[in-house]
């Protein structure tokens, strides 16, 4: 299970989807290579099996995070779920968020 302090710092590129503390953010300016609180990774069946764009909304216990193809997957840190929007409709991943690289791939919700 993730825990998530009250201010975070998002990380979207083409790679990943990085969640760090705020609170060590002035250890991660001047020292580099902090660890992130949660790492998704982009691949096929990952909860992000295309780049992450930008946080939509960040009402914790849940974040929505647009990707490059229009898509919103919503992650809940209570329920350890993502659910992603898409022009199809809505998915659910198999895992849970700590499975989140294992490609375990979503099923219609």
């Amino acid at each position: 299970m993730v825990t998530l302090p009250k201010k975070l710092i998002f990380s979207c590129d083409a790679g990943a989807f990085a969640i760090y503390d705020s609170a060590e953010a002035q250890t991660y300016l001047r020292h580099g290579g902090g660890k992130a609180l949660l790492a998704l990774r982009v691949g096929p069946g990952n909860i992000f099996e295309v780049a992450p764009k930008r946080v939509l909304r960040q009402t914790l216990p849940t974040v929505a995070v647009q990707c490059a193809d229009g898509s919103i997957v919503h992650l809940d840190f209570d329920d350890e779920t993502a659910i992603k929007d898409t022009d199809q409709g809505k998915f659910r991943y198999c895992g849970d968020l700590e499975e989140g690289n294992d490609g375990c791939g979503y099923m219609r919700a």
